[in-house]
């Protein structure tokens, strides 16, 4: 079909074709506005913004519309606009539609069958699929598909299911709650949610905990379905708590194992310092030197017991969460330590982007004082240390480092330095457990520690604080 237009759209040619495919004899329409005649309301600024740039920069547009006729249906045409110029010279735009209306349902019908096939295969898919229950929602949260291994895992049938919420099959009114907010995002942002771990129950009330995660299905830009999979991890989780509980275990008779050795090392260390002290006019000076080996084995037996039952405390140790100031704890440690820092002239630098924190006390101090101290003990040998002490945000979790200006270690040792009893060098201070015992105290609690540090400049460790908030 050819149609003749000016540039504002009226009909000047409409060939025997346009009337054959539109229904519209050409007196009728001859004058009239092409884009109120053929063109739908939706894509009319579309098509005259292509025929202004037609007219305008002598080129062509196409595009493909869904075209009113005279008997009130709609036609698929695929129109090209060309410009011309007329005997009398003046412009004329030229339409050319291609009606693909019939060629169109063949692509419609093709596309819905291989759709129809692609969904029997999809469902046949999760059907089957082991391990893996998968459910389908409704906007409302009501079941609309509940696959075999839901059948399995939550003891429920396919038709007992069909229809149900969840507050009635597998969520107690909390869990429900939340599932129904992770729903309407899923379904209103049209994005799959973070995988995340979810506790349910099956039809027996027993606890299930799922790996569980949801995705949309969408159709002509909406979502018209929800998809939920859910991956049984009950037996990992009931594993985890039973190596969790052994570990307390193992640690509570470290612990007390290494409370019980302290009292004879105390008798020993004190009975042979009170021989040598009353008796030393008569002894020989092999006996004095052996009583002095001994003072200082049990002395030296004294200190790996207190590092152990520091370690093992560690791991025990409960507190409860509440509003303390990191710079105070800071200055007091500071203060502690004034013996070391009055040797070495150090300077303490703080750059923290919050001194106040919602953080269990005793384990911060402990953590930062061992940092502290440890930044202190390791000065570079030609500079007096600097210690600086800071915080920032990361992926939504508070960020406490502590760097000194010190020697550094090589890369090698970076991993090193938290296991307990480790020393890099032979002649260091202290047991080596002191890093350690931060180590275990910041996993405690949930967090992370790491260390960057190189060969002559210096050492930052970065430990991640808690996700404790007021209230929770």
């Amino acid at each position: 079909m050819v149609v003749g237009t000016d540039p504002d759209g009226g009909i000047r040619y409409f060939n025997r074709q346009s009337e054959i495919i539109t229904g519209f004899k050409s007196q009728d329409v001859l004058g009239s506005d092409i884009f109120d005649l053929l063109i739908p309301e939706n894509r009319r600024r579309e098509m005259h913004d292509g025929a202004g740039r037609v007219t305008r920069d002598n080129t062509t547009f196409s595009m493909l519309s869904l075209t009113s006729i005279a008997d009130g249906s709609t036609r698929h045409i695929h129109w090209n606009l060309i410009p011309i110029i007329t005997p009398d010279d003046s412009p004329l735009l030229v339409m050319i539609g291609v009606d693909l209306t019939e060629s169109g349902k063949a692509l419609l019908e093709l596309d819905r069958r291989m759709t129809a096939k692609a969904e029997v295969r999809f469902k046949a898919a999760m059907e089957q699929a082991p391990m893996v229950a998968i459910k389908g929602y409704k906007r409302t949260g009501r079941v609309t598909y509940w696959n075999r291994a839901s059948e399995d895992l939550y003891g429920f049938t396919r038709d007992e299911a069909l229809g149900m919420t969840l507050e009635g099959l597998i969520l107690n009114l909390k869990e429900a709650a939340r599932f129904r907010e992770e729903l309407n995002e899923v379904w209103y942002q049209g994005l799959p949610s973070t995988p995340q771990k979810r506790k349910a129950r099956n039809r027996l009330g027993e606890t299930r905990w799922v790996f569980s995660t949801m995705f949309p299905v969408i159709e002509e830009g909406q979502c018209v379905e929800v998809f939920c999979m859910d991956l049984d991890i009950t037996s990992r989780i009931k594993l985890e708590a039973e190596v969790m509980e052994r570990n307390r275990d193992l640690e509570a008779f470290a612990h007390n194992i290494s409370h019980d050795l302290r009292a004879p090392l105390i008798s020993l260390h004190g009975y042979a310092t009170l021989v040598l002290k009353e008796s030393a006019e008569g002894l020989s000076p092999e006996a004095t030197e052996y009583l002095n080996r001994i003072i200082s084995t049990a002395k030296r037996m004294e200190e790996i017991i207190y590092s152990l039952l520091e370690l093992t405390s560690s791991g025990l140790q409960a507190h409860a969460p509440e509003r303390v100031n990191l710079e105070l704890i800071l200055r007091e440690i500071w203060t502690d330590n004034h013996t070391l820092v009055d040797h070495t002239g150090a300077r303490l630098q703080l750059s923290l982007n919050q001194a106040e924190q919602y953080v269990n006390n005793v384990p911060i101090k402990q953590v930062l004082s061992n940092l502290v101290e440890n930044a202190l003990k390791y000065p570079s040998g030609t500079r007096s240390p600097v210690v600086e002490v800071g915080s920032f945000e990361q992926d939504g979790r508070v960020v406490i480092f502590v760097g000194d200006n010190g020697e550094g270690m090589p890369p090698k040792h970076k991993d090193l330095v938290f296991e307990p009893f480790s020393r890099l060098k032979p002649d260091e201070p202290g047991l080596g457990i002191g890093l350690s015992t931060v180590k275990r105290v910041v996993e405690n609690w949930g967090g992370r520690i790491w260390l960057e540090s190189s060969p002559g400049a210096g050492s930052i460790f970065y430990f991640t604080l808690p996700e404790t908030t007021p209230g929770s």
